[in-house]
């Protein structure tokens, strides 16, 4: 039997969203058990969802926030291993997912968590993406760089903070944490929604 269920049993943390054609597909941090790898859920009308089962299983741990875009028909899926940042593609939204590497996107001296791309059409026309992320170094920062045309590289030299927990909304936990980042870009303006303070606590929050 096929495995429909409802909204409210999809059992997943650092849920993303992707619509491709007609069919949506959720990924997201499995509750409860992170080690396993990252499930898929498909579904016509966001409140009614097939479970389709495991996409990708790399023998790693802590798989945490993955994000899946199409880009030129091919499927690409961010996501964090080991406080690492990793990028695996696939020809289905439903894998099953393969690395690009064995070796992290990003090289900055500390953990790094929570990896989302913006793609940015300029002014004149050209296309530049970006990879944002968060930096586990004695606090939780954001962070983005250049993300490099064939989507799976990234562009080290521009590495840079944009964030960090400075107002007094996001200082409530002793281990200051801004993570979580997601750009948008409406006419000439960009909105980063992120969350503050740490997960744990009731004080975590949505800031934009």
């Amino acid at each position: 039997a096929i495995d429909y269920i409802p909204e409210s049993d999809v059992k997943t943390a650092d849920p993303f969203v992707m619509l491709d054609g007609d069919t949506y597909y959720l990924y997201g941090t499995r509750a409860g058990n992170p080690n396993r790898g990252f499930e898929a859920f498909s579904s016509k009308d966001l409140k009614t969802w097939k479970r389709e089962g495991y996409v990708i299983k790399t023998g790693r741990s802590l798989y945490w926030a993955p994000e899946v875009y199409k880009f030129d028909g091919k499927y690409y899926m961010y996501y964090s291993a080991n406080h690492k940042l990793y990028v695996a593609t696939s020809d289905s939204p439903l894998g099953p997912f393969k690395d690009a590497s064995n070796t992290p996107m990003i090289n900055t001296g500390a953990n790094t968590i929570d990896s989302s791309v913006f793609t940015d059409t300029l002014s004149n026309g050209q296309i530049q993406q970006w990879l944002f992320f968060v930096e586990e170094n004695n606090a939780n920062r954001i962070y983005r760089c250049k993300l490099n045309a064939d989507h799976i590289t990234a562009d080290e030299s521009t590495i840079e903070k944009v964030t960090e927990a400075t107002e007094s909304y996001e200082l409530h936990v002793g281990y200051h944490c801004t993570e979580g980042p997601c750009v948008i870009k409406c006419g000439t303006r960009y909105f980063m929604m992120y969350s503050a303070n740490t997960y744990n606590s009731i004080y975590y929050n949505v800031c934009v």
